[in-house]
């Protein structure tokens, strides 16, 4: 492992012990400066694994709930030769201070980025990375760049005015770690491109009805962005961007929300006898029904006397449930 990657193994076990240090427990009264951070890792087939940390120091008044600025520093190291580092600043305004104020400025490097070639027709041959060729579809690209925009409101607090400005250098080498041919040195014909400028200046108009920055909940955030790059101002090229985005917050917690069933009125004991009761009969009702569908039962008359009668039965098919008296009446039984 080389020294840098020791040291930002070490920076972010530091930052990790840090933010836990200045963590606000239960009971205690908020700093005045909050400090969090989690460590960054990740795994990617062309960069190898990633490492590093991601911090944010949140300055607040004691009378307000939004932060009077945050100061955000990452820094994160990959073991196929990314490394970047970058800090952003944020200032929004607040009462005596109408401007926001927005900056960033970062280093990125990367020493073998993936190179696929020109169009759809490059072939891929394995066979060519290894040895002194194995950083063949791979080259390198640093890019330096700092931003800066302040903000305004115009006739409310929501909608504001935006200006600002950055600048970025851009490198490119064509054989990373000094290694063998590449396919982008073939492709360029061995020259390696110019050192690209990219300085511009922008202006755009901002509508923001967030309830809060920071976890929030419900709202719109929208811009209008016109970005100017030009010669005149020590660029490489001279174009111009138009960029529009609209973003719409809302919370699901109600859809999500566990709500217990309406109570039941309590029936009464007795009623709720009955009830059972007569269920069951209107059971045995259907149960006796299809009973005497399913067959039939004749009953012949078995007492000598006149008046009193007893039946036997026999079952037969399509007969009819009757019994014969003495008396030579029929009837049911």
């Amino acid at each position: 492992m080389s020294n840098v990657n020791r040291f930002a193994v070490k920076l972010v076990f530091a930052a990790a012990f840090v933010a836990a240090a200045l963590r606000v427990l239960p009971g205690q009264r908020p700093r005045q400066i909050e400090v969090s951070g989690i460590p960054a890792l990740n795994f990617d087939a062309d960069e190898g694994f990633g490492y590093g940390a991601i911090l944010a120091l949140y300055s607040y008044d004691d009378n307000r709930v939004a932060y009077r600025w945050t100061l955000q520093p990452t820094m994160f190291l990959t073991t196929e030769g990314r490394r970047d580092y970058t800090l952003f600043f944020d200032a929004p305004s607040r009462a005596g201070h109408p401007w926001r104020i927005t900056s960033f400025v970062g280093h990125e490097q990367q020493l073998a980025a993936p190179y696929y070639g020109v169009g759809n027709a490059t072939a891929y041959d394995p066979a060519v990375e290894h040895g002194s060729t194995r950083y063949f579809y791979r080259y390198g690209r640093t890019r330096d760049r700092a931003a800066i925009d302040v903000q305004h409101p115009l006739w409310s607090p929501s909608f504001r005015v935006l200006l600002g400005g950055g600048a970025s250098r851009e490198t490119i080498n064509l054989t990373p770690f000094d290694s063998g041919t590449t396919l982008i040195e073939r492709d360029m014909h061995d020259v390696t491109p110019a050192r690209q400028r990219t300085n511009f200046l922008r202006a755009g108009l901002t509508w923001d009805t967030r309830d809060r920055e920071i976890g929030t909940q419900s709202g719109t955030w929208a811009d209008a962005i016109v970005q100017r790059v030009d010669k005149s101002l020590g660029a490489t090229m001279s174009y111009t961007r138009w960029t529009a985005t609209v973003r719409q917050l809302s919370t699901t917690r109600r859809a999500c929300d566990v709500r217990e069933p309406p109570a039941r009125a309590k029936t009464p004991l007795a009623t709720r006898r009955s009830t059972r009761w007569a269920r069951s009969r209107r059971r045995k009702s259907r149960k006796t029904a299809w009973a005497a569908r399913a067959r039939c039962v004749v009953f012949r008359r078995t007492a000598t006397s006149a008046k009193a009668s007893s039946c036997r039965t026999t079952s037969c098919a399509g007969a009819r449930r009757t019994s014969i008296s003495s008396v030579g009446r029929r009837r049911s039984c």
